[in-house]
């Protein structure tokens, strides 16, 4: 929904279903993403991994929104990235630029 400003809000309601945790094995691993200070912590699926050479474009979908991300290819192999694996996008930025089409 939009505030007054025409700033975009997001209820803490979707925030909680979006970084919402579905299975004990998954608990136990939130517990390292929790010591890390990012506040943006986005669940979503891996649409698709592209291996180039040392780097790795990885498409993850969170909820219908798709979050491009370019890794190293070890790293992707490290984390056994592949379509279909749940996998949170997380993002630190001072900045958030916002283009209207």
């Amino acid at each position: 929904m939009r505030g007054p400003g025409g700033h975009h809000r997001i209820p803490q309601s979707e925030i909680d279903r979006l970084t919402v945790v579905k299975s004990a094995k998954q608990k136990s691993k939130l517990g390292v993403l929790q010591t890390i200070s990012a506040r943006n912590k986005l669940l979503g699926t891996v649409e698709s991994v592209r291996h180039d050479g040392l780097l790795a474009e990885v498409k993850l979908n969170v909820s219908g929104q798709i979050i491009t991300a370019i890794i190293t290819s070890q790293s992707c192999k490290d984390l056994g990235l592949k379509r279909g694996v749940e996998a949170y996008a997380l993002m630190k930025s001072t900045e958030v630029m916002v283009v209207r089409p």
